[in-house]
This record gives C-alpha cells, structure tokens and sequence, in this order.
C-alpha cells in the first residue's frame, strides 16, 4: 500500500494498522462513501471553511449518524478509506488527524432525535465504557434538552468510582452544562421529572454543571437538591452562590432566601455554608440573622458569619454580637429617617444634589441595591449631565442588578453616554464587550 507524503499522528496510525484497502461492509457502503465524498477535496484549490465540511456532512442526512459515530469512536476507517490502492493526503481537505473534530460537530448538528436514538442503541448499559463517554460528548456537543434523559441515563452508568475520577466527571459535567446553558426552559421542565430517581452522584455532577450556566431557570434545581439535605443538598448550597453570582441581574431575592433557611440548620455545615452563600450574594436581608451566628458553638460557622458580615457591610466592625447588632439597628434607623430625603436627591434635577445623595449611600453600603434603583431611573433622562452622573453613580455603586438597564445606552447616539456605558457594563460584568446593544444583550441575557 502506498501512500504520499504521510503525516504525523491519526493518518500514520491509520497507514501502520492497515486500515486502507479493506473492504467496506456492505451496510457501511452508502454511508462511509458519502462521508469519503464530502472529506476529500473536490478540487486542487478547496475553499470551504470547517463549517462549510461540517454542514455537509450534516447534510448526508441522518442516516449518515450511524457512520460519523462509528467513525468518531475511531472505528470504521477502513470502510472510510475503502477502494483506496494509495492515499494521498494532499487530496483530503484536512489530515485525517482533524477528522474526529470534523464528526463530532456533525453529531452535535445533525437531526437531535436521531442522534439520541443512536445513541441509546450503540452505547446502551453494556457498551464499552469509552464508548459511552463518546456519547456523553455527542450529547454535550447536540447541547438541547433532547440531551438532559440519556445523559443522565448514562451517568447512571458509570458508579459512584467512576464518577470521581474526573476523565469521566468532567465530559458529563461540560454535557450537562452546555444543556442548560443552550436550552434552559426546556430542560428546567424536563428534570422536575428526571431528578426523583437519579442517584446522589449524577445529582453532584448536575449542581455542579447547573452552576456554570447562571441561567435563574434552573434555581428550582438547587432548591431541591438542598431540601433534599446530606452531602448532596451541602454541595448544592455551596455551589449556589457561583451559579447566582455568574450573572446576578438574573436573579431576585430567591437565591439568598434559599441559602437563608438553612443559617439556622441542625447540621454546622450547613449553617457554615448558608453564611458564606448569603454573605457572597449580598443577601442584606439575613444580616441580623448572620449576627447570630457570631456565637455558634462552631468556629468555622462563627469564622464564616464574621466573613460574611463584613463584606456584606463592606467594612471591619465591632467583635461581638451585640456590637453588630447595634450597628445594624443604627444602620436601619438611619434608613428609615433619611431614606425620602435621598431619594429625592437622587431625583433631583441638579447634577450636584445627586452626587452628594451618592457620596452618602457609598458609605451605607447596606442600601446600594435599593439607591441604584432609583437611581436607574435616570437613565432615559434627556439631560446629558444627568445621564452621565446616573451612569457613573451605577457603577461606584457596584449594583449587578442594574445591568440590564445599561444594556439599552450601548446604542445611545450620544458618543459620551455610549462609551460610559459600554465602560459601566464591563466594570459591573468583567465582561469585554465592543459598544454593540446586541453583543451585550446577547451576554445578559445567555
């Protein structure tokens, strides 16, 4: 067998194991030619992108899955270079070192269904345990909610080993999160049915992936693997404020309440990770219940309040108890006898009363969720200086929640108003985003 110019990697593999000339099966035929068509070049000079060779091979029909998932598994290369007395690299669009790439956006866009129903065949319970993580990657790279049952069907599968070692935790986590990241109505819908038989080990698995995609459809998720309780219901708590702080504009108080209810938790753990998790959101709404818990009979819970009581006040304060809590009581005081008069410095026409009304809630950082909302009324203003102070005021506020109302100014015609917002919404986000409204609304949104 000759062959031109081998290169390194899969096609040296493929040349030494004696993988061309063999003789197609008759079943592959059809297939494995269509995919040999679109992957060789149809001439000297081919142009088409990798998007263009993926949609082709879509385009096979889905049919063709059987093949490309075959061929992905690294089997079937024989029937793919079949009737090949020499090959020549240089007439294939790509080594055959990228081809596996090449299969597996196809399986990833090619018709949901079919791909599932393939799937549930060819890496069923009994399948090798290589080829059920394939498939795991198919359904991450399919990413809909089609995805959500086999992949957890799958899980399943593996066992609690299996499921530490992280070659195995780590594609199902990405599968999962890519699902609900893509597709999170319909998968929200689908696991109030699917989590009631799933093991505690997939479950860990899913928080985990749930908490990468910050999407707020999913929050019912982590209500229930808390309520649940034990190790489980622990690592949902922790895992709660990663997924609410990834995009909190997303979220109300829900979040916070939830981790809330467990401060007063029979197990320390859960007291100790309510703190942080309240603490970490800015929950403000729990600070006198965090207060006392600077008397719990556990250090790392008592440790946890301290932490998170001072960055929710943003400040290092008094060391007991009741010094916290009359600082609170001070701080609500002040609150309620001055709340009306710095609002209406806040709506002020003069540039100059809504920044000494600003100057007075930077040092109340108790109150900066409720001062930037009022204060994100400004933003439709049609006085420049307003806007601008408003836009400024957002961000040394530090205010998630108001991000969406920025999203809007990004397309402002004024040149001033649109570069401190796009400046605002990186500050606020850590996003770096072009001054596009549909760039920014697309990263708010997910």
């Amino acid at each position: 067998m000759l062959v031109n110019r081998p290169k390194a990697g899969l096609a040296a593999v493929i040349v030494a194991a004696g993988l061309v000339g063999s003789s197609p099966t008759e079943a592959a035929g059809s297939d494995f030619g269509g995919v040999r068509g679109v992957l060789k070049k149809a001439y000297a000079a081919d142009s088409r992108t990798e998007d263009d060779v993926v949609r082709e091979l879509v385009s096979l029909g889905p049919g063709t899955i059987p093949a490309l998932f075959e061929l992905y598994l690294g089997e079937g290369w024989e029937d793919l270079f079949a009737g090949e007395e020499e090959v020549d690299l240089e007439e294939w669009w790509c080594p055959p070192d990228r081809f596996h790439e090449l299969f597996l956006q196809a399986l990833g866009r090619s018709h949901a269904k079919r791909v599932v129903e393939h799937l549930d065949e060819a890496a069923d319970d009994e399948a090798p345990h290589e080829t059920r993580l394939a498939a795991v990657r198919v359904l991450g790279a399919l990413g809909t909610a089609d995805a959500l049952e086999p992949l957890f069907r799958l899980g399943e599968t593996f066992g609690t080993l299996a499921l530490r070692y992280r070659s195995v935790q780590s594609p199902l986590e990405n599968a999962f999160a890519t699902v609900f990241t893509n597709d999170a109505p319909v998968a929200a819908r689908e696991l109030r049915e699917i989590t009631d038989d799933a093991s505690d080990d997939v479950l860990t698995v899913v928080a985990t992936a749930a908490a990468r995609s910050g999407r707020s459809e999913v929050l019912p998720l982590f209500a229930e693997l808390v309520r649940r309780g034990g190790d489980l219901g622990l690592h949902a708590l922790e895992t709660l404020p990663e997924f609410v702080m990834r995009a909190p504009w997303r979220f109300d108080d829900a979040p916070g309440d939830i981790a809330a209810g467990h401060l007063a938790s029979e197990d320390w753990r859960y007291r100790r990770a309510a703190a942080f998790a309240v603490g970490r959101m800015g929950h403000t709404e729990a600070f006198g219940r965090i207060v006392l818990l600077l008397d719990d009979d556990h250090q790392a819970v008592s440790s946890a309040a301290r932490w998170a009581l001072e960055t929710m006040a943003s400040v290092d304060h008094p060391e007991t108890s009741t010094e916290w809590l009359d600082w609170y009581d001070d701080q609500v005081a002040w609150w309620n006898g001055n709340r009306d008069e710095l609002f209406d410095g806040l709506h002020s026409q003069d540039a100059h009363a809504v920044g000494n009304a600003l100057r007075t809630f930077f040092a109340r950082p108790l109150f900066r969720d409720e001062a930037a909302r009022e204060l994100a009324s400004y933003l439709d203003s049609s006085d420049e200086a307003l806007v601008l102070a408003a836009i400024h005021g957002l961000q040394e506020l530090r205010s998630k929640h108001v991000v969406p109302d920025l999203v809007w100014l990004v397309d402002s015609r004024n040149d001033r108003i649109r570069k401190a917002a796009n400046q605002a919404l990186g500050r606020l986000t850590g996003a770096e985003l072009p001054a596009d409204r549909n760039a920014w609304r697309a990263f708010v949104e997910g």
